[in-house]
């Protein structure tokens, strides 16, 4: 009788999915009150953005959108970061490191909880504030105009459910034409990447430096944003304001109209960057074990 395999070093799916329960056991609540916290903070900036708009138009679903993205892209480098926030104490992080567990199993159950599963908790809460918020405004338009005299609602129109259409991010405005989708399409798939490459930045930095990873982290990320803005500004070769996403787009203008070396420069640029970050992090925790 053959004795079972033995399971790879590498990739063991049961050892995966242990690690995975043991991971929800151990961090769900911290996750819940980081969740809660963001959630009080993202309505009190929906309560002032209703309170200061006049107009009445901030929370429009293009409004909703860039609150959406703004949110994300700093939110989630700030849960990236503290993901790994046990291996700043030595009992943690020994027991951490020792979890019967491969680099690669404990790496991607990091990229696949911040990539997937905390973008998807993050829209469906800020999409539930969004849309309270957003049916608030409207009510609170059509007072106003109502509140109007006849003469001053000759310069206005009425408010239309339509434009505080809850925004999601797998769904286009209906009736775009074709210039105007792809900028979408590509919007918010740098939206996206942009999110990847933080995310991956801040694990790598909260891996990478022993002391006072958060603020290192930070610094390090202001010190590259204000050098590439600098090169980007007095560079005379490519831009990284000229990188266009939609270049990557069959059928779009950009596309079209871009060189292959130039679709090559903002693929290794928008797809590289995250890509690099992610591995240098799955690097950085291999060596965290050896050490």
């Amino acid at each position: 009788m053959n004795a079972p395999a033995a399971p790879s070093p590498f990739f063991s799916l049961p050892r995966f999915v242990r690690l995975a329960r043991v991971q929800w056991a151990e961090r769900w609540r911290g996750w819940a009150g980081f969740a809660l916290a963001g959630a009080l903070l993202y309505a009190l900036l929906l309560a002032l953005a209703v309170g200061n708009s006049h107009s009445h138009n901030a929370l429009q679903t293009s409004g909703q959108a860039e609150l959406y993205a703004a949110g994300l892209l700093l939110s989630g480098p700030v849960f990236a970061g503290l993901y790994f926030q046990g291996l700043r104490q030595p009992g943690a992080a020994l027991l951490l490191l020792m979890r019967p567990a491969s680099v690669f199993e404990k790496w991607l159950l990091a990229a696949l909880t911040l990539l997937l599963a905390y973008p998807l908790a993050y829209t469906l809460v800020i999409g539930a504030l969004n849309g309270l918020g957003a049916a608030l405004e409207y009510q609170l338009a059509v007072a106003h105009f109502q509140s109007l005299s006849e003469t001053q609602r000759a310069s206005f129109t009425m408010p239309r459910p339509q434009q505080w259409a809850l925004f999601h991010p797998l769904r286009m405005a209906p009736h775009l034409d074709r210039a105007s989708l792809y900028d979408a399409v590509a919007h918010r798939l740098g939206v996206a990447l942009m999110f990847a490459g933080l995310c991956g930045f801040a694990v790598l930095g909260s891996l990478w430096f022993r002391r006072a990873p958060a603020i290192k982290t930070v610094l390090l990320g202001l010190a590259l944003f204000m050098a590439t803005g600098l090169l980007d500004a007095v560079g005379d070769g490519v831009q990284l304001s000229r990188l266009e996403l939609a270049q990557l787009l069959p059928g779009s203008l950009q596309a079209q109209q871009a060189s292959a070396l130039q679709q090559l420069v903002v693929a290794l640029f928008w797809l590289g960057t995250p890509a690099l970050l992610w591995l240098a992090a799955w690097r950085a925790l291999h060596e965290r074990e050896l050490a």
